[in-house]
């Protein structure tokens, strides 16, 4: 495998003035400092409208004319997730993945992750937001923690794997385990 910094790139592809500002008044309003960096990533996952891998996301960049170093994809995911620009998803079987959030800036995402094709989801809503008072209590009583926030995350299986009767146990619709380990191993 060549290494990342001798690929020559197929030719840069610019970012648009009106897409760089956005991005530029994001990282501003964030109290991130604008770097071209955090730009292009920003530019990138908006574009591809998807979560990605850190590795993903450095291939992208570099595909795209934007080298970047793995090590500086890192460090601008963890302050880009401290900052509530990106959030992050755990597909089972898989690197973490992180993407855009809808309401940059807001605390509060969540995302169904379907088990069988990785494909995920937002969810607009927070269920726990009725009962969470109730559930910082009894928490709070029964271990003694004071919860300051919650990362949700559903698990199940997108309209697509359903339709292709993919990952479920014979005639129950649950997902069937040796199946999904079988197609975890083959990754």
């Amino acid at each position: 495998m060549e290494p990342m910094s001798q690929a020559k790139p197929e030719s840069r592809q610019e970012i648009s003035p009106q897409a760089a500002g956005r991005i530029t008044t994001l990282l501003r309003k964030s109290k991130l400092k604008v770097t071209r960096s955090r730009i292009a990533m920003l530019n990138l996952l908006s574009e591809r409208q998807t979560h990605m891998s850190a590795d993903e996301i450095a291939d992208a960049m570099h595909a795209s004319g934007h080298p970047i170093d793995r090590v500086t994809v890192y460090r601008n995911i963890d302050r880009m997730l401290e900052a509530n620009l990106l959030a992050m998803v755990y597909i089972p079987g898989r690197a973490m993945h992180v993407g855009l959030r809808s309401n940059p800036g807001s605390p509060h995402h969540h995302f169904i992750v379907c088990q069988e094709t990785g494909r995920i989801a937002e969810i607009d809503s927070c269920f726990l937001g009725n009962c969470w008072e109730h559930a910082r209590g009894v928490i709070k009583q029964a271990n003694g923690w004071e919860l300051t926030g919650h990362v949700m995350q559903y698990v199940g299986l997108c309209p697509e794997a359903i339709a292709a009767g993919n990952g479920t146990a014979p005639g129950t619709g649950h997902p069937d385990p040796g199946e999904l380990r079988r197609a975890a191993s083959a990754r």
